[in-house]
């Protein structure tokens, strides 16, 4: 990007890019320029286990970890206007939401068919959004449903728009002070109906709200677990390609939908919540940009890194299926796998042993978070060239413009 410098990593792997005719393109009539997985009996496999062992466990931890929320977020509610305590109610909500979220953070990593962008996914439906929007969050507007308790019309989800409920807005209810965060021109500071309130009001508010959103959560990922139980929906029987419907038109086209899901390890973990926050995107108009951050709030941007890597390494393993890793050995590129996860592991590593905060990092100019910065590069570059290359999958458009 104009007017800041490129790391000797990013230098390398877009001058290798460069001179590397990738035989995961396309070439312009539309052909493979390799057979990269043809010679394989493990595509199957791999289709067929992604649902079963991988998405569906992840679904159903996620779900489980909703319903011990949801008991929390009662009892967080109970407390308040008794002689409950309401602090220590409050702190369980967080720790609840804090493991919820962590579940999340691996399926972030699983949009594949229903959870995924209707633009750019097959049978994609959004519902990702549903549950977690970031970045996309509007915290003044939590504020202003909170005050008003619109939160409560049966068509609040409904009528509003994904930045005011989901996770994300979960995580303002129950980390922020009991200050609004609105700019004092606009309600619920200008019409004074957040100081009305009161203290308690606004917590009892916040916990209703929460209520409401947890409900809605539950109802999604139920959804979405319906969805892809082959007693349900079966998607797992259509990405497997051995149900009636046909969404895949191959095996191939089902692999590359697994392998486009990779990719939100590098456009949304490495770039948007590491390299934006460091200046070192476009979307960046400063120098550093550490607001940026995911987990601001809780105290949870390392931890969400963390289970992003952990939501890879289970859908390019295969859980306890066969994976890509296997895929990679069958076609003699065992090497190839090794080299993934030992940089897999590097990164999850350079993530646990961070010392301080990365905000803090970021701000004091710490080499630290550049450090890690790369650490992920090494990870995500294999992902985009290395895999596409010997495996003649496809990279997908939203990726292709970035060359580190």
């Amino acid at each position: 990007m104009a007017g800041k410098q490129l790391s000797w990593l990013t230098l390398v792997v877009m001058s290798t890019a460069a001179g590397l005719q990738l035989k995961g393109c396309k070439n312009g009539d539309g052909d493979d320029t390799a057979t990269g997985v043809d010679s394989s009996t493990l595509v199957a496999e791999v289709i067929s286990g992604v649902g079963p062992n991988v998405v569906l466990p992840a679904l159903n931890d996620f779900n489980n970890s909703l319903t011990e929320l949801q008991a929390a977020v009662t009892a967080w509610s109970d407390s308040i206007g008794s002689a409950g305590d309401v602090p220590t109610a409050v702190a369980a909500v967080q720790e609840k939401w804090t493991a919820a979220m962590r579940y999340w953070q691996r399926l972030e990593v699983m949009q594949i068919g229903p959870a995924g962008d209707p633009l750019n996914t097959i049978s994609g439906s959004g519902l990702r959004d549903e549950i977690y929007s970031w970045p996309t969050v509007n915290r003044c507007r939590i504020d202003q449903k909170t005050a008003t308790g619109q939160y409560l019309e049966a068509d609040f989800i409904e009528k509003n728009l994904v930045n005011a409920y989901g996770l994300d807005a979960i995580e303002h209810l129950i980390f922020t002070s009991d200050d609004s965060v609105c700019n004092p021109a606009v309600p619920p500071i200008s019409d004074g109906s957040w100081d009305a309130m009161g203290q308690e009001g606004v917590w009892a508010a916040r916990a209703n709200f929460t209520t409401v959103l947890t409900e809605h959560l539950i109802a999604t990922t139920t959804d979405l677990i319906t969805t892809w139980d082959p007693a349900g929906g079966d998607f797992s029987g259509a990405v497997a390609r051995s149900s009636a419907e046909e969404i895949y038109t191959s095996d191939e086209e089902a692999l590359d939908a697994i392998y486009d899901a990779f990719f939100y390890l590098e456009t949304d973990t490495k770039d948007r919540k590491l390299a934006q926050p460091l200046g070192e995107r476009d979307e960046c108009e400063s120098e550093i940009c550490p607001e940026d951050l995911e987990g601001l709030i809780s105290g949870q941007t390392l931890e969400m890194l963390h289970a992003n890597l952990e939501g890879f390494e289970a859908i390019f393993t295969g859980g306890e299926g066969t994976g890509f890793d296997d895929l990679l050995r069958d076609v003699d590129h065992g090497d190839l796998a090794d080299s993934m996860l030992a940089n897999l592991q590097a990164v999850k590593t350079a993530v646990e042993t961070f010392e301080g905060s990365l905000y803090d990092a970021i701000v004091n100019g710490d080499t630290s978070a550049n450090d890690l910065l790369e650490t992920f590069s090494k990870l995500t570059a294999e992902i985009k060239w290395d895999v596409a290359t010997v495996l003649s999958l496809t990279v997908p458009e939203e990726a292709k413009a970035d060359n580190d």
